[in-house]
């Protein structure tokens, strides 16, 4: 062998070496952050030699810095995280309207049943107009309090729509994002060269997006990665992003706040996706849909009844005026709001224009005012609310039953969260046993990768001795 040679297996060693250093150095350094793969230095011999018949090594030669990626546990991340991104916001979003209707509720029974206490005492004393005042005020503090029951969950449907907007921005930015990355990836398909760092970003964009929406992923030619939504339409394809967009869908343009829905937004124009859409979103858009409209309707039509049951008593009655057909509430004529509109109706603000009996010159009748009170023990709210069955459950009980189907609803998504969370937790750690780094590894890895950099420095040294030696017995 010659000395030249010597000295350039010694480089060869010491350049290998010192990349390998440097990959195992940037393992160590990255260890922290979050999707990072960590990769490992690919050593290959080179061709060996022959020398005077004697075949010798040709040296060595990192090859690439191969990235220690599980694509099956990548796939199951994805399918798991859009589980768990949407039973998360749902066991979220459920449990803060539990408390929402917990507390209205219970002020609403409060307030019907002071109603209706009212309305008792006024049957033991029908002549004195205090307690006519008294139930006056009973009456409007009623239908206060339905108002604001349904104040509250149109607060509450505006906030679930206003995240609805922040995580569509967000996964607007995250599909540009993605987008570029698909593009700088695909210049290095025809290279020996791996970008790590920029698929272990894509693939954490893909997680992220994956637990907002939910997402079906396509790879093409060149290595990117396309974003379908639900088979409606195509978010990303290859380094061309589309956008989301929340807005009111235009057939439903009478619809209140907090309808708005989703659309793709493609050069062909506007696709509804809102209902295609999993992770977050999906459980924001079904918790507003399926739950928050629903305790909506109901609220709306426990004050329909209250209202329509006591109209229909009092109508019947005769006041101290002589006047009969009064009725204590107005609001609307169909259930659809009628929480929001009802009020104290403009003549019951007419002392004069209350009635106790069913008889001109009775004042000591107290038949209505009884019946009124007897409501409270009424079942003339049905089992279901969804029903138009007139047989059921007392106004209270009906009032409890919005808080407890929520309630109930709540649990359920529960026990999803946490069998989801449990499910993410193994796959991150199995996902971690595979790509995470391993300090100690990479420790006894810079070790050695130093220890055969040292030795190629020596080789060279001896080499460059016996070049010197060569040169001198020449001279």
């Amino acid at each position: 062998m010659a000395i030249n040679d010597i000295l350039e297996l010694g480089r060869q060693g010491m350049a290998a070496n010192r990349k390998a250093l440097q990959v195992t150095s940037n393992n160590i350094a990255n260890a922290n952050t979050p999707g990072y793969s960590r990769q490992r230095p690919v050593m290959e011999s080179n061709m060996q030699s022959q020398t005077g018949g004697v075949r010798v090594g040709g040296g060595v030669e990192m090859k690439e810095a191969l990235r220690i990626h599980d694509v099956f546990i990548e796939k199951q991340l994805l399918n798991e995280n859009k589980t768990f991104g949407e039973s998360k916001t749902k066991f979220e979003a459920l449990n803060r309207l539990e408390s929402v209707l917990s507390s209205d509720q219970y002020r609403m029974s409060d307030l019907v049943n002071d109603f209706f206490n009212s309305a008792r005492e006024l049957s033991a004393n029908p002549e004195q107009g205090a307690m006519k005042l008294s139930l006056v005020e009973s009456a409007k503090n009623a239908a206060r309090g339905f108002r604001q029951m349904n104040t509250s969950l149109q607060s509450f449907k505006s906030d679930l729509d206003n995240e609805l907007n922040a995580n569509v921005a967000d996964i607007n930015a995250k599909a540009q994002e993605l987008a570029k990355l698909n593009s700088s990836i695909a210049k290095f398909q025809h290279t020996r060269s791996t970008p790590g760092e920029l698929l272990d970003r894509r693939d954490q964009i893909l997680r992220e997006m994956s637990s907002s929406l939910g997402l079906e992923t396509m790879t093409d030619q060149f290595g990117g990665k396309n974003i379908t939504l639900g088979g409606v339409g195509v978010l990303v394809n290859g380094g061309t992003a589309n956008e989301l967009v929340v807005m009111r869908s235009p057939e439903d343009g009478n619809k209140a706040d907090g309808d708005a829905e989703i659309y793709l937004k493609t050069s062909s124009g506007l696709s509804k996706v809102s209902q295609a859409l999993n992770g977050e979103i999906g459980g924001l858009v079904d918790v507003r849909n399926n739950v928050v409209n629903q305790a909506i309707d109901k609220v709306d039509k426990s004050a329909f009844e209250f209202m329509k049951q006591v109209n229909s008593i009092h109508e019947q009655g005769v006041a101290a005026d002589g006047s009969t057909g009064n009725k204590i509430f107005a609001g609307p004529s169909e259930v659809k709001d009628a929480a929001y509109f009802m009020e104290l109706s403009p003549e019951a603000g007419n002392i004069d224009k209350i009635a106790t009996g069913y008889t001109p010159d009775g004042p000591s009748d107290n038949r209505l005012a009884l019946a009124m009170a007897d409501l409270q023990e009424a079942k003339f709210m049905p089992s279901s609310l969804n029903s138009e069955s007139q047989e059921g459950v007392t106004l209270n009980e009906a009032l409890n039953g919005i808080a407890g189907e929520v309630g109930i609803i709540t649990k359920h998504e529960a026990d999803n969260f946490h069998q989801s969370e449990a499910v993410m937790q193994q796959l991150e750690n199995y996902r971690e046993s595979v790509s995470g780094v391993s300090i100690e590894e990479e420790s006894i890895n810079l070790a050695k990768y130093q220890a055969v950099f040292n030795a190629s420095t020596k080789a060279m040294k001896i080499g460059s001795d016996l070049f010197n030696t060569v040169l001198s017995i020449v001279n």
